[in-house]
């Protein structure tokens, strides 16, 4: 009886133990939007600076890192429940609290692109007149144009989709980055050279984001990692590498 006792009592400790041990450690996931050129599948494969900026980032923190490409609805959702380093993501105030904010790599202007010899679009209003408006669905830049009360926005996802909508007429005008249109023209075989940008409409703020669900510990480590491989240089050699 006292020993039954005894091994009752262990048992329980044993269990309360158990009970109150550190869940293991939630493997974090590194998924992105396809937005080139900043980051891309080809190939089945990811590519682009803001892949080789995070890439670099991880390793040296000594985080495991496989990256991979969702539309950007299934990457917010996933993004609730999962701990998810978002290597691109656009700063802007209706994510402010949505997400946390690892570091700021990259700034760029958005514009209305048009055919060249066309009306150039250089407001909102002016953008607001036409039939038409394509744009990359679900991301910032959608986000932004819905904000501003647009009714003839027509998203599409992927942003080559838009491109090519453009290039046949199917809209007026195409919303987007300068830099990543004349990337995005080459890939669908449409020679930029034949269109042209707007008067800039958004400057944007890329960064390195993450769920609020990702782990706080592995954020600290990767801003530092970054900070350091900004500091000696990385960043600037694997922009010249992949956007210049």
């Amino acid at each position: 009886m006292t020993i039954s006792r005894e091994f009752t009592a262990i048992a329980g400790l044993v269990l309360a133990v158990v009970a109150a041990a550190p869940a293991q450690a939630q493997a974090v996931r590194f998924i992105a939007i396809d937005y080139a050129p900043f980051i891309y599948e080809e190939g089945g494969q990811v590519k682009g600076f803001f892949h080789d900026v995070t890439k670099a980032a991880a390793e040296k923190a000594g985080i495991p890192f496989k990256a991979e490409v969702q539309a950007p609805a299934r990457l917010y959702e996933t993004a609730k429940a999962e701990a998810v380093i978002i290597p691109q993501l656009g700063r802007i105030p209706q994510r402010e609290d949505q997400f946390q904010w690892v570091a700021s790599v990259l700034k760029d202007k958005n514009c209305f692109l048009t055919h060249k010899g066309a009306t150039a679009i250089d407001s909102l209003d002016d953008a607001k007149k036409v039939q038409g408006v394509a744009v990359l669905s679900n991301g910032a830049l959608a986000q932004f144009l819905t904000a501003q009360s647009m009714s003839n926005v027509e998203a599409a996802s992927p942003n080559i989709l838009n491109a090519r909508k453009l290039e046949a007429r199917r809209v007026a005008t195409w919303y987007n980055s300068e830099i990543g249109a004349s990337f995005i023209f080459k890939q669908a075989g449409i020679d930029p050279a034949g269109f042209q940008c707007g008067k800039p409409i958004q400057e944007i703020d890329f960064w390195i984001g993450a769920s609020q669900t990702t782990p706080k510990e592995v954020v600290e480590k990767l801003r530092a990692a970054y900070d350091a491989l900004n500091k000696s240089g990385d960043v600037e050699r694997i922009y010249k590498a992949t956007l210049k």
